[in-house]
């Protein structure tokens, strides 16, 4: 009986560390998002609030990729 309950113990001790990691992996994904005048922010809740925005439901818009700039033409050869 002994044995059990100390197995038992070592187990709970053990798996705590990596049952707590776990939720800093993936994490939920976000469901509201901060609008100031209109426009999206990133702000916490309270955040949002003092600026004088507005809490609202809906995953926030992924801002639009930004233009690749291309490389610059290499200098041409020396004839």
């Amino acid at each position: 009986m002994k044995t059990s309950i100390a197995a038992l113990a070592a187990a709970l001790v053990l798996a705590a560390p990596a049952l707590a990691a776990e939720g800093t992996k993936g994490g939920t994904p976000q469901t509201h998002h901060c609008e100031v005048q209109g426009k999206e922010v990133s702000k916490t809740k309270k955040e949002c609030g003092k600026a004088g925005g507005t809490w609202a439901k809906g995953a926030p818009t992924l801002p639009p990729p930004a233009p690749s700039k291309p490389e610059a033409p290499a200098a041409p050869a020396a004839k």
